[in-house]
């Protein structure tokens, strides 16, 4: 598979366009070896999981955090350094897909809704609905299936569709507008291209925490049974009266406590995340149950689950996708369910 044709792949589930402005998603190491056969998947892109990619001869390496968030030289003897320079002799790709991968509210982020079986689910705090320049195609004929889906394919192409009068409408990104008539060819007559602008209606299903309703009421133990044995942990911080009685749960991977105000006036009685800090802590005890569970365990299940998508949706492709645990530098000691 072509390095251009997964990243378009990787892309319709973790699109760019939809990340952070401080963020740093996307190709971070480019590499020179074009066919991809094996795909690494971490939560880091550390000097270990560099490694592992290295033993399984993968070509490219798909991790949540980027290498960095500003620009910087490999002036040090350190692991930024060390990956640099192990990726680079070892010709692998880099792509990290971060908050571009958060805001994927029914992708890999819902791993844990889905164990919980939650229903209603959305995003706690839906991304505004944005304005996008585009260019609008409108061809004298519908495409055949094939080139209508490769067009549909292209992380350019904002929405290809048949018109009612028979012929096709295609609302494209500036950057692909050369590549789709290029494509197109002589398979129709481009009628007019507009200047116009669209808005983004897949926000309405992106944004950052997820919420959601149990199918039945529980009480406390058996959620915190429940989550224990998901994250394969016994213990975790806790903020807040526990709930006699749980119907509303909501969470972000991460550090997604800024978010915790909105999870209670929202419903929940319970909310999940990380990086928990104490003027926060005071701030929200008396609005509900708050677990920091830590900022590993809930994007590492993430990343867990879209390796094991992506080797499904790819193995048509001869993709090999192999997914390595991470490693968390925060332990604390087990002292039981509490």
């Amino acid at each position: 598979m072509k390095v251009d044709e997964l990243i378009a792949h990787l892309e319709r589930t973790a699109d760019p366009s939809f990340a952070a402005e401080w963020d740093s998603c996307g190709l971070q190491v480019r590499g020179t070896v074009h066919d991809v056969q094996t795909m690494a998947v971490a939560l880091d892109p550390s000097p270990e999981a560099v490694s592992k990619a290295v033993e399984c001869q993968a070509d490219f390496l798909l991790t949540h955090h980027p290498l960095s968030l500003t620009p910087e030289l490999p002036c040090k003897d350190d692991a930024y350094t060390q990956v640099l320079r192990s990726l680079f002799q070892h010709d692998i790709w880099l792509y990290a897909a971060h908050t571009s991968l958060d805001v994927c509210t029914c992708g890999p982020p819902a791993w844990l809704a889905d164990q919980l079986s939650l229903r209603n689910v959305e995003a706690l705090l839906p991304l505004e609905a944005q304005t996008e320049d585009c260019f609008r195609l409108l061809l004298d004929r519908p495409l055949p299936r094939s080139l209508l889906a490769d067009c549909a394919a292209d992380p350019g192409v904002l929405a290809p569709q048949e018109a009612s009068d028979s012929r096709t409408d295609i609302l494209v990104r500036p950057g692909s507008l050369e590549a789709i008539t290029s494509q197109i060819g002589d398979r129709a007559v481009i009628l007019a291209i507009e200047k116009t602008a669209t808005l983004q209606a897949a926000c309405s299903q992106r944004g950052f925490g997820i919420q959601g309703d149990l199918e039945r009421p529980m009480d406390w133990a058996r959620l915190s049974a429940k989550l224990g044995s998901l994250f394969g942990m016994t213990s975790w911080t806790l903020v807040g009266r526990k709930p006699e009685q749980i119907t509303r749960l909501a969470y972000c991977p991460g550090s997604g406590m800024s978010l915790a105000g909105r999870a209670f006036a929202r419903g929940a009685q319970v909310f999940l995340s990380g990086d928990l800090k104490y003027h926060q802590a005071q701030e929200i005890e008396p609005l509900g149950l708050t677990l920091d569970v830590g900022h590993f365990i809930l994007e590492e299940r993430m990343m867990e689950r879209w390796a094991a998508d992506l080797a499904d949706e790819l193995a048509s492709r001869n993709i090999r996708v192999e997914f390595f645990s991470g490693h968390n530098p925060l332990r604390s000691e087990d002292r039981g369910l509490s």
